[in-house]
């Protein structure tokens, strides 16, 4: 009778797959498991059970072979025609963000620009009504002095 350690070592294996063999086969290998003070043991039946398992698993036939080879193959087509279009939809989306920047920058020239004409228009306002204000001032004086002179 061996330790699960030993079963490990002595398949060329893990510990963790001869006890996850040890589950998946419970039902067969449950005559050649014991357990003393909390340490699982098997004998020399069950370790020919978990080593036919163990290479049974490992074995996979041509066909098998041949089928991931494709699906690895297809896989791969799927991957790079997906790498491609992510890659045409990175440079779609780079394009559309420069053709917005400069929109953008064009739109904020024109209204810098208006906001130029909008001063300029505004001060030439304030000078007419600095006009407007003087002319009116001068015009109560004439009228006053006017008013003086008839009185």
């Amino acid at each position: 009778m061996y330790k699960v350690i030993e079963v490990a070592k002595k398949l060329n294996t893990s510990k963790v797959t001869i006890y996850k063999k040890i589950e998946l086969l419970k039902k067969e290998l449950r005559p050649y498991l014991h357990k003393k003070q909390n340490i699982t043991y098997i004998d020399e039946e069950g370790i020919e059970i978990i080593k036919k398992s163990l290479s049974s698993s490992a074995k996979l036939s041509n066909t098998e072979k041949e089928i991931y080879e494709t699906e690895i193959t297809e896989l791969k087509k799927s991957i790079f025609l997906s790498d491609e279009k992510l890659k045409n939809s990175i440079c779609n989306i780079n394009q559309l963000v420069d053709k917005t920047i400069i929109d953008t920058k064009s739109y904020i020239r024109t209204l810098e620009n208006q906001i130029k004409v909008k001063e300029k228009e505004l001060h030439y306002k304030e000078t007419l009504l600095k006009e407007f204000k003087n002319l009116i001032k001068a015009n109560k004086n004439r009228i006053k002095y006017l008013e003086d002179m008839l009185k």
